[in-house]
């Protein structure tokens, strides 16, 4: 008997170690699916906006590069890197989608340890905004992948606290504001309070922590406002908050009446719901110009997504009662463990939010998919988590059958919305 013991925790190990190579492999194929889907369907037809040309003559010297303006150098440096390398900015771009895919992968299995995280990396991977925000070229790009390795590393430090994982998580903030201001107002929030809350009580080392993060995190972009300042008067290159910025050319004088609170709000629902759900567009300027109207499909997936919300929300408020009326030795104070799926609905309500506010006091861009892009994989991977904590809470087949349904119900949408650009 206990000789068998280590052949079988033995054969276990193997199996695990196939098993683990079979996904990666899959994940692989679906990675390399989609470079190729991009480079092939999408990059060649849609045409370039005036950001991506601008990006695109930033990307061609240094000197270009860094140059102040309305736009901050990460994404441009991004793209000389890969021109210094032999790589046309296409290619760094899907290079940047394929690292998203694969960071998506990597979080996915730090939440969910039991779970396969190809289901997440091929839903992903399926969705057609990701085709058509790549075949442009703005740093929401590089902005994807850099804010889920700072995730990741913030969910890594917050169990660990160590200044590896500190400095780790400060160069990725770093990287990120300078390749776009919003992410400040987005990030810096919620990384500060997550650092100084970390610890079980304020203390010198909370605060040494903060600070240190905060130095790390915020120099390269004192300098790139520094310059800016010195260049046209703005820390971000320009006047954006205020009506004034509002002021659009003739034949863009339209947009202006699409920028209001009201306005704002109602876009970026429409806008989450026709990137995700709409078999026939995508959330572009065109598409967002008038009120969208549902076809009975979508009114059927609607009706599956308000089902699968409203069971997560049943199952987690029935869990909240329980929790409540359980005896307890106290309340839990600073330093308590955070949810992996509260902080990833956490990181989605923060990014939406801070968008309607930016763009509702000042920006003259009405809101469409590009300016959400970088929240997706984080209601992606939110979805999951209710998901997840359904399946946990409940051993009903019904209580998971709305998240089954909306799950194939996107892949088949999207699928359905992306072939076309093949032929």
């Amino acid at each position: 008997m206990s000789e068998s013991r280590p052949v079988l925790q033995k054969n276990h190990e193997s199996r695990r170690r196939r098993s683990n190579v079979r996904k990666l492999a899959a994940g692989m194929v679906i990675v390399g699916a989609a470079f190729a889907f991009a480079h092939l369907g999408f990059s060649e037809r849609e045409p370039q906006s005036v950001q991506s040309k601008a990006m695109l003559a930033r990307s061609e010297t240094y000197g270009k590069a860094v140059q102040p303006g309305i736009w901050p150098p990460g994404y441009p440096l991004v793209l000389l890197l890969g021109r210094k390398a032999g790589l046309p900015p296409r290619t760094t771009n899907l290079l940047l989608f394929c690292s998203a895919l694969l960071l998506l992968g990597f979080l996915y299995r730090q939440v969910f340890p039991e779970s396969n995280p190809l289901w997440a990396v091929l839903l992903y991977a399926s969705c057609g905004f990701n085709y058509y925000n790549l075949s442009q070229f703005t740093s929401e790009a590089l902005v994807v992948p850099l804010a889920l390795c700072a995730f990741s590393l913030l969910l890594l430090y917050l169990k660990k606290r160590t200044y590896p994982l500190l400095l780790g998580l400060s160069m990725c903030c770093a990287a990120v504001f300078i390749s776009r201001y919003h992410a400040l107002a987005w990030l810096l929030p919620l990384f500060g309070a997550h650092l100084l809350f970390s610890l079980r009580k304020f203390n010198r080392l909370s605060f040494l922590h903060l600070a240190t993060f905060g130095l790390i995190a915020l120099i390269p972009l004192a300098f790139v406002m520094r310059a800016n300042y010195k260049t046209n008067g703005h820390l971000t290159g320009m006047p954006r908050l205020g009506y004034d910025v509002r002021k659009l050319p003739d034949n863009l004088e339209h947009y202006r009446e699409l920028t209001g609170a009201d306005d704002n709000i109602r876009l970026t629902a429409q806008t989450l719901f026709v990137d995700f759900l709409s078999p026939r567009a995508l959330a572009t300027h065109e598409v967002n110009q008038s009120a969208y109207r549902l076809s009975w499909l979508e009114w059927g997936v609607a009706l599956i997504l308000a089902f699968a919300v409203g069971i997560a929300a049943f199952y987690f408020f029935r869990e909240r009662v329980r929790l409540k009326n359980m005896p307890a030795p106290g309340k839990p104070g600073l330093g308590s463990e955070v949810s992996p799926g509260f902080l990833l609905g956490e990181f989605f309500v923060a990014y939406v939010v801070i968008t309607v506010i930016l763009w509702s006091v000042g920006n003259n861009d009405p809101i469409y998919t590009r300016f959400l892009y970088p929240s997706y994989p984080f209601l992606i991977l939110w979805g999951f988590a209710g998901y997840s904590f359904v399946k946990k809470a409940s051993s009903s087949t019904p209580a998971v059958l709305p998240f089954i349904l909306l799950y194939l119900s996107i892949i088949s949408i999207n699928l359905y919305k992306i072939v076309p650009y093949l032929k």
